[in-house]
């Protein structure tokens, strides 16, 4: 991290970018993964094959995390066998991460015609070609609500694998009155109301129309923005939702 801080562009302060994304590239992640699975099946080529083909079926297929059920079909109880003999350790998930940073890194990248600027690790410089631009690091405390609070539009692109789980980046966003384009899935439309409190796509080409139309509309961006605020604030905030699950749990009343 010492070392990743050093070579990070310093921030400038300029915080009213097109768009705006903070968050992990997971490059270095992804290779990590990488390596440790051939360390895993060094010597198993057919093996490796096999891990090769789920994980290309799923860069196929990124709107849906597939990796379990294609491992089942492709290699039948390797997952198990790996958990027992090393661990716990879950080579899905290994493949998870690979994937997952392809997606982002792939998907974000092509926002970078339309000015997308990015906070986060050194990974992110693998897409300055596609001219998004990297920010470095930025500070947890001051920065983050400054973006939060001036970029003209954010993107969410959640982690592959935790697709049945709504970022904490999507309620920070809205809490500081940003404008969310999301990754529609089932739990993100439960809580909030696309084109009217944040908007949604499903596709790269999709996310890109969607901010480019924004892009164009201030007043529609400053009306969604608003809702969404105000529908976190009313709904989401830290408080209300642990209470919610103590309430649950039968430890305190609701409300």
């Amino acid at each position: 991290l010492a070392r990743e801080a050093a070579e990070a562009p310093a921030t400038d302060g300029d915080y009213a970018v097109p768009i705006a994304f903070i968050g992990a590239s997971m490059a270095e992640s992804g290779k990590g993964m990488q390596a440790r699975l051939r360390e895993l099946f060094a010597g198993q080529p057919a093996v490796l094959e096999r891990l090769g083909k789920v994980t290309q079926i799923q860069r196929n297929d990124p709107s849906r995390w597939r990796v379990p059920e294609l491992m089942e079909t492709l290699l039948p109880g390797v997952r198990a066998k790996i958990r027992r003999e090393h661990d716990g350790l879950d080579i899905a998930m290994l493949l998870g991460e690979v994937c997952a940073a392809e997606k982002r890194l792939s998907w974000l990248a092509h926002l970078g015609g339309l000015g997308l600027h990015v906070w986060g690790d050194a990974g992110w410089s693998l897409v300055a070609a596609h001219g998004v631009t990297w920010r470095g690091w930025a500070d947890h405390f001051t920065e983050l609500p400054a973006i939060y609070a001036q970029a003209k539009v954010h993107v969410d692109v959640p982690r592959l694998y935790q697709q049945d789980a709504v970022a904490m980046r999507v309620f920070d966003v809205m809490a500081a009155g940003g404008f969310l384009v999301a990754e529609h899935s089932p739990e993100l439309v439960a809580l909030f109301k696309p084109g009217v409190e944040l908007e949604t796509y499903r596709t790269p080409a999709e996310l890109v129309a969607k901010c480019r139309f924004y892009l164009s509309q201030p007043d529609l961006r400053t009306r969604i923005a608003a809702a969404g605020k105000a529908r976190v604030l009313s709904d989401h905030t830290i408080h209300q939702r642990m209470g919610r699950i103590l309430a649950e749990m039968d430890l305190v009343p609701e409300g």
